[in-house]
Parts: structure tokens; C-alpha cells; sequence
């Protein structure tokens, strides 16, 4: 008692026995069966195997989930951009080419905004060149400011660290190449 004996039962080679025939045993019935593996490697295996069993229809979502379809984008006339004096014209332009509301000096809806940005655009167009023209020379004073201060800095490591000892490794050089030379007698071979 409190002991088992763990093995394969017994079993036919054929599940069906004609009538007339013998038993005839499986030879791997009636073995022993020893266990070696601990619960948790044998719980991995049952996950895995269980996981590899079921249908490929039952791990994927049920559903699929799709991207947004983005809205329209707004007109041209709608948008609320820097208006430059030739993005102006040029929106009104082919606003004008390819609308056929906008003939002569009526405009739809859409050219009559254009229109007005066109004109305003125009009349802006003076005040934003002197405004650009003086970031332009403030930019131009303070890059020249910044060079004078760089030059200035080299200088003063000039002063540091030049003068004579420059001079004289300057003077060095050139008779150390000329013996370190191929022409030079020093590394000749006899």
C-alpha cells in the first residue's frame, strides 16, 4: 500500500479483432513508467503543447482594427498660412485658371477670398521688405560682432602661446626633416 506502479496499459495492435483471431499485444504495453520531471518544466511543456494545439483563428483578435480615414483637406482659401506676396498671387492665379465661377471681374466664393488676400498681400508687401531688410542688418552687426570677438580671442592666444617658442619649433623642423630624409647621408646604406 501507498506505492504504484505507473506503466502503459495494456492494448491491441488492432483496435478490431476479426472473428477467430488471438489477442495480439502492443509491444510497448504493460512498461514501466518513471517520472523525472519537476512540475514546472512539465507545466511549460502542457502550456506550450496546449498553445501549439489550438486553432489560429482563436489567438488573433476577433476583430481588426483600422487607421482612421483622415478628413478632407481644407481649401486653399481656408487655410491660415503666412501669406507671402507670390504664394498670394500664384493661389489666386490658378484659382482664377481653373474655376469657371471666375470670369471677368466676378469671383465665386472661394476666388473673391483669395482676391482679397491677393490685394492685402500688397499693400503689407513695403512694410515686410523694410522689416526684413533691418533683421537682415541687425544679423549682419551681430555676425560681425561675434568675428571681431573670435579674432580678438585668437589673438590673445597668439600672445599666450606663440612668440619665440613658435619661432624657434618653426626653426627646429625643418633641419629634423631634412635628416629624417631619404636623400640625407644619415640613412644611407653603405
Amino acid at each position: 500500500m501507498g506505492t504504484y506502479d505507473l506503466k502503459i496499459r495494456e492494448h491491441c495492435v488492432s483496435d478490431t479483432l476479426s472473428d477467430g483471431e488471438t489477442h495480439e499485444r502492443c509491444p510497448g504495453s504493460n512498461q514501466v513508467v518513471v517520472i523525472d520531471i519537476d512540475v514546472r518544466r512539465w507545466q511549460a511543456a502542457q502550456d506550450r503543447l496546449l498553445r501549439d494545439a489550438m486553432p489560429q483563428e482563436n489567438r488573433r483578435a476577433a476583430r481588426q482594427y483600422y487607421k482612421p480615414i483622415q478628413a478632407p483637406a481644407a481649401p486653399v482659401s481656408h487655410i491660415r498660412a503666412q501669406v507671402t506676396l507670390e504664394t498670394a498671387r500664384q493661389s489666386y492665379l490658378a484659382h482664377r485658371k481653373g474655376c469657371s465661377g471666375c470670369v471677368g471681374g466676378q469671383h465665386c466664393r472661394d476666388g473673391g477670398v483669395l482676391a482679397r488676400r491677393f490685394v492685402i498681400a500688397l499693400r503689407q508687401e513695403p512694410a515686410e521688405r523694410e522689416a526684413r531688410e533691418r533683421q537682415e542688418r541687425q544679423e549682419r552687426r551681430v555676425a560681425r560682432a561675434l568675428a571681431e570677438q573670435w579674432l580678438a580671442g585668437r589673438q590673445r592666444q597668439w600672445v599666450k602661446y606663440g612668440g619665440p617658442v613658435v619661432e624657434a619649433a618653426k626653426t627646429a623642423v625643418p633641419s629634423v626633416s631634412r635628416a629624417l630624409s631619404p636623400n640625407s647621408a644619415a640613412l644611407s646604406c653603405p
